[in-house]
């Protein structure tokens, strides 16, 4: 790349594949002791895709594939592979490295991370780390879990939540300093471990006979409600120390959009007809906020939307949200507040980066070029729930 004092990361491409076996919660009814009503108002979750018959390496495959074609990049222009998967097929070799084959790319460096919920973070923190070193310019990340095989589908504190799929980004190297990642950050508590848990080797001990082999110790084991009181507190802090490196407040955020032309609406009844009867169009999109799974009212908006043919992001913290029907790209976010008027303020920023990267990844278009296309772009907050 020359000689250049910043170097950055910028994400050109992105990727995913799922199964296509459908675990819905009635089928779950017949397994364990639970129901779909038990299960809706606690998670959301409504069904979950099982990777039958397929190996983890396949659900990586198909999601880099994705991801390159979406980058315009080939195989062979990769100077690195990096899998975060806590189900590879394979303790060696590793699920990276039989990525590397069946994607026909150079005989480049390829590592696994086990970091669970937040390897695809760890995974594209060292990406980011080798680019910015200068030791790869185009480097794969792809995060790929069969969780089915590690669920013990007769504890419904688990078998309700998890389930397989894939996801992949393509990150190159960049001299603009304005665009790509602008900071990380990655940190580990290991005093919850006995929180969210598996044992990697339930094998018998041949030096120690007497012990007995727990035929349930493959199984992953959650306390559901130590992991959600650490969640509380680590990501908070993750995203103000990420966002204290890169030297960014709020009201910075709030800014970006304003340059970006993107009109900010706190929706209220008086709202829902205004916006449900404006003049989207072609050009346009509109970006819904629902929150605690709030939707009936949004409904005839993403109707009209569509209508228009305007281009329909939704995020949501509820999973199943019907609005995903209507939506162009549908994101789901572990918030419970509203993203501008309400709630902490590492809410609203984290919800403001999301509709920043939605926005660039929609359109596929410079800064400049979205400032003209999305000037006529609505973002819908919905602050009470229905």
């Amino acid at each position: 790349m020359g000689s250049v004092e910043i170097i950055n990361s910028q994400l050109i491409g992105t990727g995913s594949c799922i199964p296509d076996f459908i675990l819905t919660n009635a089928m779950l009814e017949q397994m364990v002791d639970t129901s779909d009503e038990w299960i809706v108002k606690r998670t959301g979750v409504r069904e979950r895709r099982i990777a039958k018959n397929t190996h983890t390496w396949e659900l990586a495959l198909g999601a880099a594939q994705d991801a390159l074609q979406d980058a315009g990049v080939s195989a062979e222009e990769l100077d690195l592979i990096l899998v975060s998967t806590c189900t590879p097929d394979n303790n060696t070799p590793n699920t990276a490295s039989i990525l590397q084959d069946k994607l026909g790319a150079r005989q480049v460096g390829a590592m696994d991370i086990n970091n669970a919920c937040t390897g695809f973070v760890s995974a594209t923190d060292i990406a980011d780390s080798y680019i910015k070193a200068g030791k790869a310019k185009t480097v794969l990340v792809v995060s790929a879990e069969t969780l089915h095989r590690i669920v013990d589908y007769t504890d419904r504190s688990t078998c309700i939540l998890f389930g397989d799929g894939a996801a992949a980004a393509v990150y190159r190297a960049t001299e603009n300093e304005k665009i790509g990642i602008q900071s990380t950050f990655v940190a580990a508590d290991g005093s919850g471990a006995d929180y969210l848990h598996m044992q990697a080797l339930p094998v018998e001990d041949p030096f120690a006979p007497e012990r007995p082999v727990d035929p349930k110790a493959r199984f992953l084991k959650m306390q559901g409600a130590a992991v959600v009181r650490f969640t509380a507190r680590a990501v908070p802090l993750a995203i103000d120390t990420a966002l204290q490196r890169a030297g960014v407040a709020a009201e910075e955020m709030r800014n970006k959009f304003l340059r970006f032309g993107i009109h900010l609406y706190q929706l209220t009844d008086s709202h829902f007809q205004t916006i449900a009867s404006s003049t989207l169009g072609e050009e346009d999109a509109l970006v819904l906020f629902s929150v605690s799974g709030s939707t009936k009212d949004m409904i005839g908006i993403a109707q009209t939307a569509k209508q228009n043919k305007t281009r329909l992001i939704i995020v949501t913290n509820y999973l199943r949200s019907p609005l995903g029907a209507y939506a162009d790209v549908s994101l789901y976010v572990v918030a419970k507040s509203t993203p501008l008027d309400g709630g902490s303020l590492v809410a609203k920023i984290s919800q403001l980066y999301v509709i920043d990267v939605l926005a660039a990844a929609l359109f596929k278009r410079t800064e400049q070029q979205s400032q003209r296309n999305l000037e006529r772009t609505a973002i819908a907050v919905l602050d009470k729930e229905i």
